[in-house]
């Protein structure tokens, strides 16, 4: 049913986003090459470089629309979470609160994130990476190499109120339950203890290879290293167990 379900967003998705407008310059298709998607609590949250538009999931076969709201913005990602959507770009990151409808409302523009660089929610948090060697930010304008513990609100919350990890070389990011996994590039890979926001501790730390990409499901870790992809047992984060290692 899963492999289903996906392969109807896939359709819906490439139907919606790849044919340009018959009066689109070839800058506006360059740029158009940018979108991406999100589902929660049963909506689509679907956005390119001019905006970002709702559906209705009831028959997955024929999404209904249900608001729109302008982004103009290079778009990374797309990372929904209850009341608000995320929409990351390499110029203009913003948040748009959602209404009781769950359709995007006015956005809330903010440099909280690296355009260029992974976030995921969780428990009413964004986590957003940054690297100052890797992002899109400029050096002289970054504030290291770290994952944001950002509070989602609305305003979106002072600097005083985000907690931060400080990391070597993250790339990219992935949560289930309570743990925080890191692909901390060259410093290989991290798991965090995320139960406690005041007291985070780092569980884990496979400094044998470069961890570029992560993913995470019940008990099975999949990480990414240079041409490798390795499988990890993490019902004990403080000691991974490795169940396969497979070339690309």
């Amino acid at each position: 049913m899963k492999k289903l379900f996906f392969l109807l967003f896939a359709y819906f998705t490439f139907t919606q986003l790849s044919c340009p407008e018959i009066d689109e310059t070839p800058w506006d298709w360059f740029s158009r090459l940018s979108y991406d998607f999100d589902i929660q609590d049963d909506k689509l949250y679907l956005a390119n470089t001019r905006n970002i538009r709702s559906f209705e999931l009831t028959d997955p076969i024929a999404p209904a629309l249900t608001g729109a709201a302008f982004t103009e913005n290079g778009v990374f990602q797309v990372e929904a979470t209850p009341g608000y959507c995320a929409v990351t770009g390499n110029f203009t990151s913003l948040v748009f609160p959602l209404n009781v409808n769950g359709i995007p409302e006015t956005p809330l523009e903010t440099q909280l994130f690296d355009g260029c660089l992974p976030v995921v929610s969780h428990a009413g948090y964004f986590f957003s990476l940054e690297n100052i060697t890797a992002g899109c930010r400029n050096p002289s304008f970054a504030q290291g190499s770290m994952v944001r513990i950002i509070p989602v609100s609305n305003p979106l919350p002072e600097q005083t109120m985000i907690k931060t990890i400080s990391l070597a070389d993250p790339r990219d990011v992935a949560i289930q339950g309570d743990l925080l996994f890191i692909a901390d590039g060259l410093s290989g890979l991290k798991v965090f203890s995320i139960a406690d926001l005041d007291q985070i501790q780092l569980l884990s730390h496979r400094s044998d290879l470069i961890a570029t990409r992560v993913q995470v499901g019940e008990n099975r870790l999949t990480v990414v290293s240079e041409n490798r992809v390795l499988v990890f047992d993490y019902s004990n984060p403080a000691a991974l167990h490795l169940l396969a290692e497979m070339p690309f």
